[in-house]
């Protein structure tokens, strides 16, 4: 379900409920990060007295709780709207709202620093407190620095409860990629990740590149990597790539799934600089060349297929192809290579007589096998007067 239409769904459910005791109750808790049964319990004596303490159990057990257990959580789509109505409540009962933010520090004064911080977010983005945000965000970012334990994975559970302004922030979205990193949603942060200080920090995942020759690919699948680096755990992916017969980096942003490409890029060592800073060089390989003669069956005469170049290109020789009662043998070795590997550079008959060209013939009256040679060297009078006049 898209944000959109969680929201509208959640905006169905709160009007629902009208305006009644349940639902003030509801936005008063709501920028908790923890609803206990004793923190609802005190909402309703100090903020909402009018109601009876069978509201407590409404709330507990209705359908604006996504998970309930000794506390309760609403969900992203409806907290974000009990926290909007509150702003607005904040406007025009503006000492009940305090009233309720106070019993709520208080409640929680025995939680984990972060969880305070968390309520303390919250309750920043309902007073508008920007102030508070930037300073709130920064104290993150360097503790997140400082290699504070657990701070990572509280973001992934936490990102879709914290304030629009907080993730909009420049160093909210440094923290965003920690908690993608950790398992939370994150909206795209514009055209390039913004990890440049906390990518030392984030996981790695593989980086599969292809280099051939004249080209480069980033992103490959793995059946086609020739090379593998570590990167940052970013949405997205970005790196820089330097030539070496150039001195210009040229950096590219990709999502996780993008295959990039770089043409004509040289034979020279090119560098693949991460966001942490890491460098790795990217040789090309060489390829490996390939010379083989295969001998096949050819009664009295011979027969030889000769294969050699690079693996990527492969040529073939065809030598002599024996009496004509062993053509069939021949014909169906030439059967067993691919169709498009039927192309074969030359065909050379090495004499006139039967034991060399006999089986030649049923091959070259297959039309089914689709065989193709660039040239023919025959021994007869075309050749022989061609080699009379070199000498």
């Amino acid at each position: 379900m898209s944000n959109e239409a969680a929201l509208e769904e959640a905006e169905i459910l709160l009007d629902s409920y009208g305006e009644g005791p349940l639902l003030r109750l509801a936005m008063l808790a709501s920028p908790a990060c923890s609803i206990e049964t004793q923190l609802v319990r005190l909402l309703r004596l100090e903020c909402v007295p009018e109601a009876g303490v069978s509201v407590e159990q409404e709330l507990w057990f209705s359908d604006l709780v996504a998970s309930r257990g000794t506390t309760i959580r609403f969900s992203e789509s409806v907290s974000h709207l009990l926290r909007q109505r509150l702003r607005d409540l904040r406007a025009l009962e503006p000492e009940l709202v305090l009233r309720a933010r106070s019993i709520m520090a208080k409640a929680h004064r025995h939680f984990s620093p972060i969880l305070v911080i968390e309520d303390e977010l919250a309750w920043a983005a309902v007073f508008d407190d920007d102030d508070s945000i930037r300073g709130r965000a920064r104290d993150l970012l360097q503790s997140l620095q400082a290699r504070r334990d657990g701070l990572d994975l509280w973001l992934g559970r936490a990102w879709g409860g914290l304030p629009a302004g907080f993730k909009e922030l420049p160093e909210g979205r440094q923290l965003a990629q920690v908690a993608a990193a950790s398992g939370a949603s994150i909206e795209a942060p514009g055209d390039e990740p913004q990890a440049e200080e906390v990518a030392h920090l984030l996981p790695t995942v593989p980086l599969l590149i292809q280099r051939k020759k004249s080209t480069l690919l980033l992103n490959v699948p793995p059946q086609d990597a020739t090379h593998a680096i570590d990167v940052p755990d970013t949405r997205p992916r970005k790196v820089e790539v330097r030539f070496e017969q150039g001195t210009t980096a040229q950096s590219r942003v990709f999502e996780i799934d993008e295959v990039v490409a770089f043409d004509d890029i040289g034979p020279g060592t090119i560098t693949v600089t991460t966001l942490s800073g890491a460098e790795f060089d990217i040789t090309a390989q060489e390829e490996s060349t390939v010379f083989a003669i295969e001998l096949m069956p050819a009664g009295h005469g011979t027969s030889a297929l000769i294969r050699y170049g690079e693996e990527s290109r492969v040529r073939r020789i065809l030598i002599d192809c024996g009496e004509r009662r062993v053509g069939k043998h021949i014909l169906k070795r030439l059967e067993e290579l691919p169709p498009d590997s039927r192309h074969l550079e030359l065909l050379v008959l090495t004499h006139i007589d039967a034991n060399s060209l006999g089986g030649a013939i049923p091959l070259l009256q297959n039309q089914k096998l689709g065989l193709q040679f660039d040239d023919v060297w025959f021994n007869g009078r075309q050749h022989l007067e061609a080699a009379r006049e070199e000498n």
